[in-house]
């Protein structure tokens, strides 16, 4: 069991075209409530239509209530007002839709100062645009109180009259028009919860008693099926009342809301029924709220912020997506390796660009150990070149080869085409030669905890893990006496959480906030004991300042990792019929080799030659001793200490398929069996 005392989340999604696309704000301003300022109100939808209202305005309670339109949404005429709730104003009611209908019952009447809970009940029939009252609540009369809607029935629980909290569960038959006692809240009566539906399930949070300061922070389902109640994970920011709740799918959501006394949130958090698991989304835009409305329809959820520091905003109306989105347009990744000459040899340190028609530069990396270069969000259909710097004179007469990510040749750069490779022009596309995909690209991942105080004090010797969602460690670290932690070699396409030892969180006093910095020391992100979660918002790689992105590539694993140990890469390497000479496809792996021993003397490697079936045995095997031998002395003239490599042939003996002595097979498996192995050694 992995403990998640403090954990940062760091979600690095993954994308289609463009690495860490950016994660536009799935919140978007709409035009604001027609009925003005409104707090505690009830909102419901039916259809493709929502309707608002009771509520106080801050000087009254109100009956008047309002229908919002997504068909009128363009043009700006998406409210209208419908018949007014024909019974006294109230506030702190419950309100659900079953089927085509609305329901709105109970509620606080009278004032602030002398209120008086109710058990009245409702029906809204949006096609005559009429009430009718209905079979009333037979619980006792309160506020305060929370309703949802399963199916074709509708449920109303918890709640509060004259400092009388209520936990009992009543369900209500549309069909019948009767209530039916149901399983009571399995916690004591409390007031001002919210509540949200996945499925055939209610999930039921947050409220308060007669403490000062909310405390709940337990959570709930409901099972209709069953008719019980079972407690699910604790949600993890700060208990609170007056929050907004509402689902879409299998996720359910929480946001804003009040302590009770004198603060108010701004969080929004994501619950995913289907792995009990919460989750902080980014937060709501319009400020710290509580006590205000929200309505789901199609895809999208309208907020309005109920009570606010600013009233000015308290009638504003914001829309969230449900869909999350993220913004590829027609940009690609690309990436590829310069190798200078007929000895394909990879050029590092190389600034490469990518240049428009006009001869300014879009774009520039350098290349890698490996003469690699990555470009991310790369448009696919400007008119574009890619060129790089002939730094050396000696090179103006040399040709370099450009391969991609499988190290196939994809251009020959010399000075008859000016080194350059178009990209994409009118008559020309060769975007695709070198496009990149997601899966086949790693990152790194550096950044720096510390306390949020004056000295911002490092958090220096604390174990720190890469968690999944599946509660399994990725990679486990060390900060350094600086606070500083490292993980390598991450694929793209990975969620995780940057999960801090929960022995030493044990020794920082409550309420201590934890700065999440990068190498420049700007804060990314933060924490506290309070706040215990939450999410890194996705950024492109020019603004994401903790991660490096780089081409996958065997070679670099054992560099990046600094793994002890063995590992093994398998290339299939290039040999003319019955030869062992080493050709220019085989030198561009053999070079990754040499680059990767010259780099560090603690490296050594095997190299291991196998053929395939065909022909005898002892020929084969004298065959493979010989290529194994000509690509060690090929590493050793090219500088490579003798001592960092040994060699050996095996002929046919290792294949990786069926293909032995007597099986027909196709070329295509023949050719999986003649191969070099590399097993890399690190001391």
């Amino acid at each position: 069991m992995i403990m998640k005392k403090w954990i940062f989340f760091l979600s690095c999604c993954c994308f289609h075209l463009f690495i860490f696309a950016q994660k536009n704000s799935r919140w978007q301003k709409q035009p604001n409530f027609s009925g003005g300022v409104l707090e505690n109100a009830v909102a419901f939808s039916v259809g493709d239509n929502a309707f608002v209202g009771l509520g106080t305005n801050n000087s009254s309670f109100q009956t008047t209530f309002w229908k919002y339109s997504v068909q009128n949404e363009s043009a700006g005429q998406a409210w209208g007002k419908v018949e007014s709730f024909p019974d006294k104003p109230k506030i702190s009611a419950v309100a659900f839709s079953i089927g085509t209908k609305g329901y709105v019952g109970t509620g606080m009447v009278g004032s602030e100062n002398n209120k008086q809970g109710t058990n009245d009940f409702w029906e809204y029939n949006p096609e005559k645009n009429s009430w009718t009252q209905k079979t009333n609540f037979p619980g006792a009369i309160r506020y305060g109180a929370i309703g949802f809607s399963i199916g074709n029935k509708g449920y109303i629980t918890l709640g509060v009259n004259q400092n009388t909290y209520y936990n009992d569960l009543w369900e209500y038959d549309p069909a019948s028009n009767k209530w039916n006692k149901k399983a009571d809240f399995p916690d004591n009566g409390i007031a001002d919860a919210s509540v949200f539906v996945v499925a055939q399930d209610a999930f039921v949070l947050f409220g308060q008693k007669k403490e000062i300061i909310p405390s709940k922070k337990n959570s709930w389902k409901y099972s209709q099926a069953k008719n019980e109640w079972k407690q699910i994970a604790d949600f993890p920011g700060d208990a609170r009342i007056g929050a907004v709740a509402f689902s879409y799918k299998n996720k359910g959501y929480a946001m804003a809301g009040s302590n009770g006394a004198f603060k108010r949130f701004q969080d929004c958090w994501e619950y995913d029924a289907t792995k009990n698991h919460w989750t902080p989304n980014e937060d709501i835009p319009f400020g710290a709220c509580s006590y205000g409305f929200a309505f789901v329809i199609g895809n999208a959820a309208y907020v309005s912020p109920g009570k606010t520091s600013s009233g000015s905003r308290s009638a504003e109306i914001w829309k969230f997506d449900l869909v999350e989105k993220q913004t590829t347009g027609n940009s690609v990744v690309i990436g590829g390796s310069l190798l200078l000459g007929n000895e394909r040899i990879p050029q590092a340190g190389v600034e490469v660009q990518i240049m428009n028609s006009k001869n300014e530069v879009v774009k520039s990396a350098f290349t890698n150990l490996f003469g690699s270069f990555l470009f991310t969000g790369v448009p696919e259909k400007d008119d574009l070149f890619l060129t790089f710097d002939v730094r050396d004179p000696g090179w103006k007469d040399q040709k370099f080869y450009l391969v991609n990510r499988k190290d196939e040749e994809v251009a020959v750069l010399h000075k008859d085409n000016q080194f350059r490779f178009y990209l994409s022009s009118t008559n020309k596309n060769k975007i695709q030669l070198i496009k990149v995909e997601n899966k086949n690209l790693r990152m790194n991942m550096k950044g720096k905890l510390a306390l949020d105080d004056k000295k911002r004090t490092p958090l220096g010797k604390v174990p720190v893990s890469l968690i999944n969602e599946d509660q399994e460690i990725v990679q486990g670290g060390a900060t350094d006496e600086n606070g500083v932690f490292v993980f390598t070699y991450l694929p793209l396409d990975s969620s995780v959480y940057l999960s801090i030892d929960e022995k030493m969180a044990a020794t920082l006093a409550k309420g201590t906030k934890i700065l999440l910095l990068d190498d420049g020391d700007n804060v990314v992100s933060k924490t506290n004991t309070a706040h215990p979660e939450f999410q890194l918002i996705n950024l492109p790689p020019e603004k994401n300042t903790l991660t490096q992105v780089y081409m996958e590539d065997p070679w670099l694993e054992p560099i990046m990792t600094g793994k002890h140990g063995d590992m093994m890469v398998v290339e299939h390497v290039y040999f003319d019929y019955n030869k062992w000479e080493i050709l220019p496809e085989t030198k561009t792996i053999l070079n990754k080799a040499i680059a990767m021993l010259k780099s560090n003397n603690k490296f050594s490697i095997e190299i291991s030659a196998h053929t395939d079936s065909r022909g005898e045995a002892k020929y084969n095997l004298e065959l493979s001793e010989k290529r194994a031998d000509a690509a060690k002395d090929y590493m050793i003239s090219k500088g490579v200490n003798a001592n960092q490599i040994t060699a050996k042939g095996y002929g046919e003996t290792k294949p990786l398929n069926k293909c032995k002595d007597g099986v027909p097979c196709t070329e295509e498996e023949y050719a999986l069996n003649r191969r070099l192995e590399f097993l890399i050694k690190r001391k």
